[in-house]
């Protein structure tokens, strides 16, 4: 009985020790997330056609990713990281991927992309916004590239976007097009033939 009691009164003193730890409330700061393009080069990105198939996606170590900043420019020389300040014209999605049209005045011409993931630390805009990191992020919803009457600022922004995010630059070729007859339905490796006599109207497809 003296052992048991001993026992009891030593795991009572363990217990308030335990219990007279102090917690200090020292919160994790949110990490930043990720960017990535699907397209991996190992040099730089072959000459292309000016309409493009692009796919992002980001990551987030502490939260969750709800959407990207996206921007695509013709810039005088290749860029590896966003410039510095931030003067690109960024346009607000949510989705995954797109079919990118460059336009093409020229023969050749480099156009770079930036996209930037933005995480659940922010709110969310509406798709397809215009949004401006400099001099300080802004919601431009009159798209003068100036924070004036009508814009709203945008302070939780630099804290949940991605710092660098991903960017490439795609040479495009303007290249004349081509043309060519319709297949043949009833064979595809052949273009449809028009029949030697006909009626006073046709039908060509091509």
């Amino acid at each position: 009985m003296r052992i048991q009691t001993i026992i009891l009164a030593c795991s009572s003193l363990l217990w308030l020790a335990a219990c007279n730890e102090d917690i200090t409330d020292r919160p994790v700061a949110n990490r930043r997330p990720q960017t990535f393009l699907w397209l991996y080069p190992d040099s730089t990105v072959g000459v292309g056609v000016s309409r493009q198939r692009l796919r992002w996606w980001g990551e987030d170590a502490d939260g969750l990713v709800i959407g990207y900043l996206l921007a695509a420019e013709a810039l005088p020389g290749r860029i590896t990281s966003p410039p510095s300040p931030d003067t690109l014209r960024y346009t607000w999605v949510t989705g995954n991927d797109t079919l990118m049209a460059f336009p093409l005045d020229t023969l050749f011409r480099e156009y770079t992309v930036v996209v930037r993931a933005v995480d659940n630390t922010f709110g969310r805009l509406p798709e397809h916004a215009v949004v401006r990191l400099a001099p300080s992020p802004f919601l431009d919803r009159n798209d003068n590239g100036v924070l004036d009457a009508g814009d709203a600022a945008l302070p939780g922004l630099p804290g949940a976007l991605d710092p660098r995010g991903v960017v490439r630059t795609f040479p495009i070729r303007n290249t004349p097009p081509t043309i060519r007859f319709a297949p043949d339905p009833n064979d595809e490796t052949v273009a449809l033939r028009q029949p030697e006599t006909t009626y006073t109207v046709a039908t060509f497809a091509w």
